[in-house]
């Protein structure tokens, strides 16, 4: 199988010649963190549903 050559390249670099620059939030910082809290819900719930849950009594 042929591996496909990408279009740009990958270097490791040290972290004391990275180049900072700020940017500015998209969303308000409460917003963002209610998303995360929600993410991490789903999260619980996704386990959940793959593990499957336990009943004692079925039918």
């Amino acid at each position: 199988m042929e591996s496909e050559k990408k279009s740009y390249s990958v270097y490791q670099t040290e972290k004391k010649n990275w180049i900072h620059i700020e940017i500015p939030n998209i969303v308000e910082e409460e917003l963002f963190d209610v998303v995360q809290e929600q993410l991490s819900e789903n999260r619980k719930r996704a386990r959940m549903q793959r593990s499957g849950r336990k009943y004692y009594y079925k039918g």
